[in-house]
């Protein structure tokens, strides 16, 4: 049975963090700052904002927020599953595929520019339990591969239920990733410097308004539902 959180679905995902206006730029910084504080983000673009119906109702269109500058391209998107292998396949996948578009016929690889993939998932990795975890290309001595392009960051937000039970006040990034997890921040204390929270909070009360796009949110989810509950049976009937 469908959890009427929509703080984890793809579509609200896109919405709050993936437009060009005002709040959403502020809440796709702060998010990006403390995932990925060494990296700069400066000039940094959305080049996908646009959520049409056509685009929720298609059950294998992957929402994701598309950015990019001149030194590298970064995606970021939520996943409201659990991982499995397939899934970690498709993610593999897709990150190629987006270092291959960054080439037209004829362009030579001094173009590529590297690329970094930021999925949220509401699972954790019972080999490492933690918060965020990355993987790229490295050696046994822990060295990265010379001119490595690709880097994938998991945001395991059920984890942030175990800080919580941790922590007398939870800081404003541990905040946000509560409620997008739980859908609420009742009986949590915690900062708020920035006014992200309240923001989320603005961005969420506009959606649910949008009885239209909530709907459609509501059909994409149960067809997301019957499809891996047909692609299960079909792995284990295999």
């Amino acid at each position: 049975m469908y959890q009427k959180n929509y703080y984890v679905s793809d579509v609200f995902f896109k919405l709050a963090f993936g437009q060009n206006d005002i709040d959403s730029k502020s809440l796709r910084s702060f998010l990006l700052r403390n995932i990925i504080p060494d990296v700069p983000i400066v000039d940094l673009s959305v080049s996908n904002p646009e959520l049409t119906p056509a685009m929720i109702r298609m059950k294998n269109n992957i929402l994701d927020i598309h950015m990019q500058n001149n030194l590298y391209e970064l995606d970021m998107e939520m996943q409201n599953s659990k991982m499995t292998i397939y899934l970690n396949r498709r993610f593999i996948h897709y990150s190629c595929r987006l270092i291959d578009y960054q080439l037209d016929a004829g362009d030579t690889s001094g173009k590529l520019k590297e690329l970094i993939q930021i999925i949220f998932i509401r699972d954790t990795d019972e080999r490492c339990p933690k918060l965020m975890d990355d993987f790229y290309a490295k050696n046994q001595e822990n060295l990265l591969q010379l001119g490595y392009l690709q880097t994938t960051i998991y945001v395991y937000l059920p984890y942030i239920n175990e800080i919580a039970k941790t922590k007398e006040e939870l800081n404003e990034f541990e905040a946000l990733l509560y409620l997008i997890e739980n859908g609420n921040l009742e009986n949590i204390k915690y900062e708020e410097k920035e006014g992200v929270i309240t923001k989320m909070k603005k961005k969420y009360e506009k959606f649910m308004k949008n009885k239209a796009m909530v709907k459609e949110v509501d059909e994409r989810y149960q067809v997301q539902v019957d499809f891996q509950e047909w692609h299960d049976y079909d792995v284990e009937y295999a």
